[in-house]
């Protein structure tokens, strides 16, 4: 993942994030990790709000373009 002290600059904080993101899910992938799935993020301050962040896989060729799937909770 890139430190923040590599991070141009001149990029905005939301490609910050989306470039971060993207590594982690690829190098997981690489690594056989199950990357599909819902997490809850509570941080431990009420200052910062709570999170549900959800990855799913969209390219399967049996899933139409305009419908996405999901695992089972």
């Amino acid at each position: 993942m890139t430190s923040r002290s590599n991070a141009n600059p001149t990029d905005a904080p939301t490609d910050n994030f989306e470039s971060a993101l993207k590594t982690v899910i690829l190098e997981s992938f690489a690594e056989g990790v199950a990357i599909e799935g819902m997490w809850e993020v509570t941080p431990p301050s009420s200052v910062v709000p709570n999170w549900r962040i959800t990855i799913e896989k969209t390219d399967n060729a049996d899933t139409p373009k305009d419908e996405s799937t999901f695992l089972d909770e």
